[in-house]
């Protein structure tokens, strides 16, 4: 297999205009129609721009989310979008304070907002001749998101999953259904962008994840069965699955081992980091990092 020399996650920051229109719309001070014009209109923007870069897979943005991850979440059933005591710190920077909580068992609902965001993004890359990428936060990120945020969401969590592998299960489950309805809209290249791996590689904060008991090489583990459950039964539909990062990365020469303890001394001695993982559903699947 031959590995491109540049890739993209998907996400680009947001411009000028779109951020004003947001702040206006906020305020009330427009509409959610008058916002969508923006959004639209910067996507197209956008897409020229990435074609005339010269790239043969093109995304949106995520000019539709307000986070990166986050709306994906509030588009599932059972995931309601609430206001948490903090939001995320970066380096003494604190993000708005949203937060997904869990209020019912997740399912999934037709009219799922990445879909109808691939709707408007892959009539522009068939014009111009180039694939339409998805970027769809990894299943993982999700598992993550409702077992650590904080106390008052992990009870919530554990007040509709007590028991956290039913948890995984329909994780695993709600994402299959996404990436069956974004392939039956068309999707042929969808990306999972995951930052869980980052922490996970962290010797000093990977006890965040560890949920009082797990260790290191089980979390590692879960969250890569997580993250490849929704391709693995997908591959009858969909006719491919992903290779996993650490299948590429024998591929790449590394030494084959368990793949949850090659991510792990990866990670430390070569200075590499997984944090996406993707399908190219045409047949031949592919991990580009």
């Amino acid at each position: 297999m031959s590995f491109p020399r540049y890739d993209i996650v998907g996400s680009f920051l947001r411009p000028a205009a779109l951020k004003e229109a947001r702040e206006k719309f906020a305020r009330g001070e427009i509409s959610q129609a008058e916002l969508t014009a923006v959004e639209d209109q910067e996507i197209k923007d956008l897409v020229q721009k990435e074609v005339a870069a010269g790239l043969k897979v093109v995304s949106d943005g995520e000019f539709r989310r307000s986070y990166w991850h986050l709306d994906t979440f509030w588009g599932f059933g059972g995931v309601e979008h609430v206001r948490a005591e903090h939001g995320y710190f970066f380096h003494d920077e604190e993000t708005r304070p949203d937060a997904a909580k869990l209020v019912g068992k997740l399912t999934y609902e037709a009219g799922h907002p990445d879909v109808a965001a691939f709707d408007f993004l892959k009539p522009l890359a068939d014009a111009a001749g180039v694939e339409a990428r998805q970027s769809i936060p990894a299943p993982a990120q999700l598992y993550c998101e409702l077992i650590c945020r904080n106390d008052e969401l992990i009870a919530a969590t554990d007040a509709v999953y007590p028991d956290r592998a039913e948890l995984a299960k329909d994780v695993s489950k709600v994402y299959r259904e996404l990436i069956l309805d974004l392939y039956k809209h068309g999707a042929r290249d969808i990306k999972l962008d995951d930052c869980t791996w980052g922490v996970l590689v962290n010797d000093s904060f990977w006890h965040a994840f560890d949920e009082g008991h797990l260790k290191r090489e089980e979390i590692l583990q879960l969250y890569k069965e997580i993250n490849e459950m929704p391709w693995l039964t997908c591959q009858k539909t969909c006719g491919s699955r992903p290779t996993s990062a650490g299948a590429t990365m024998t591929q790449l020469g590394l030494q084959k081992t368990a793949t949850a303890q090659l991510l792990l001394t990866s990670s430390r001695k070569k200075g590499w980091r997984p944090s996406t993982w993707n399908l190219t559903m045409t047949g031949q699947a592919t991990s580009l990092l």
